[in-house]
């Protein structure tokens, strides 16, 4: 008998196709859910592939709800996304446009990790964003495979063909013209050989969760005006080794709490169940840190933790271009722009991964430097590059070109008319 510790054939096995579409969209994520929505609006044939049964990735499983950098990118697909939600019962809450945020001065000043300081971040409630989410898509006429687990890149050639998916009724095939990788982690891209640079934001992985019963207005009271004071109490929770902060919600009384968790990486299985763990344990400590301490919290009750943990870097692709922290920071504007925001512009290039066809990449993996990642990231970005990435789709099969040979003005034409701003 050999031994159980060597590597074993799992076989080969025939595959049933139950799709052959325009358009496969790996990562149902704010940059997945805008890409689908774009390619189908454009006429595409368009699937879209989650792990998990609801959409919204880190927006509504990772609990991430503050619309981070929504004044930058206030338009397309991500404004439609906030009207909608403006009409629900704790939608989304706008506060002043003036108000600083939590990472820094109105006037912008990199802070590395996080970009350029002073963004807008209205806060929603995730389960109405899976809501609109899941309307946006269908009406667009987008086809959801959720609860799918993508397994593989089909590639011939050095060109993306499709994907290996598996579910509940087993390994299945896609087909697909043209593939856009949302995951987040670059798990397509990855698969399909394409050149990537790994990395682990400075501040780790996250646990998020929500706590109710709290009076928040006596606790910002007491944060706010005892500033030395609320430092000095989390630092000596916390021992400065991991991040703790939280945020009033769209809800009464219900606040948001970021636990981070430092040095885990999200592509490594025994980070992700560390961070499970610990993050857990962490988090009870906390709650009862709070109880004891912080005024307003006396009687606060846990009503979730993440389902996902939050992720904010791990695999970067190399794409044509590779947007850097100068390029941010200098203001630096490209003749193929396909997302602008007041402080510089995403260019085209850093969807389009170097060797591989047939594929896009969008979100917080697109092509930039460890230090740019951090301007990238947020969810208004990975919005704005979503909706390219799926106009982007449209406009290659509509010109029957791999997607690195698209007409960049007839792609900024059909993005203009989407309603995103790419002009001065």
């Amino acid at each position: 008998m050999k031994d159980r510790s060597e590597v074993i054939e799992s076989g080969s096995r025939s595959l049933k196709v139950i799709a052959d579409v325009d358009v496969a969209v790996i990562g149902g994520g704010p940059s997945g859910v805008a890409a689908a929505i774009s390619a189908a609006r454009n006429g595409m044939k368009t699937m879209l592939i989650e792990r998990y049964p609801y959409l919204g990735g880190m927006m509504t499983g990772g609990l991430v709800l503050l619309l981070i950098e929504y004044d930058r990118y206030e338009y397309g697909i991500l404004k439609e996304t906030v009207e909608r939600l403006t009409k629900l019962p704790n939608g989304v809450t706008l506060p002043p446009r003036k108000r600083p945020w939590i990472l820094g001065p109105e006037t912008p000043t990199w802070i590395e990790g996080f970009g350029l300081s002073g963004s807008y971040a209205p806060p929603f409630d995730p389960e109405m964003l899976k809501f609109v989410c899941n309307e946006m898509a269908v009406e667009a006429g987008v086809k959801l495979m959720l609860n799918c687990t993508f397994v593989d890149a089909i590639t011939v050639d050095d060109a993306v063909q499709g994907v290996i998916i598996e579910n509940k009724e087993g390994r299945q095939a896609v087909l697909s013209k043209v593939t856009i990788d949302a995951t987040g982690d670059g798990d397509v891209f990855a698969r399909a050989g394409a050149p990537f640079q790994e990395d682990m934001h400075p501040t780790g992985l996250s646990l998020s969760y929500r706590l109710m019963n709290v009076d928040v207005r006596r606790a910002l009271k007491f944060r706010e005006e005892n500033p030395e004071k609320y430092n000095e109490l989390i630092n000596e929770h916390t021992g400065k080794e991991y991040g703790l902060v939280w945020f009033p919600t769209t809800i009464e009384g219900v606040v948001l709490f970021f636990q981070h968790l430092r040095g885990l990486s999200a592509i490594k299985v025994e980070d992700l169940i560390k961070a499970e763990v610990e993050g857990r344990r962490k988090v009870m400590a906390a709650i009862e840190f709070f109880r004891k301490n912080i005024p307003g919290f006396e009687s606060a009750i846990l009503i979730d933790t993440s389902p996902q943990i939050g992720t904010r870097e791990s695999r970067r692709v190399e794409g044509e271009y590779i947007l850097t922290k100068q390029d941010v920071i200098e203001g630096k504007r490209f003749k193929d722009v396909i997302a602008r925001n007041p402080y510089f512009d995403i260019p085209y290039r850093c969807l389009v991964p170097r060797k591989v066809d047939n594929i896009l990449v969008a979100g917080r993996c697109i092509s930039t430097t460890h230090e740019a990642q951090a301007a990238i990231r947020m969810i208004a970005p990975c919005y704005a590059t979503g909706e390219a990435a799926g106009a982007a789709a449209a406009e290659a099969i509509e010109e029957k070109v791999p997607p690195r040979e698209v007409d960049l003005s007839k792609l900024q034409e059909r993005l203009i008319k989407q309603g995103v701003v790419i002009n001065p």
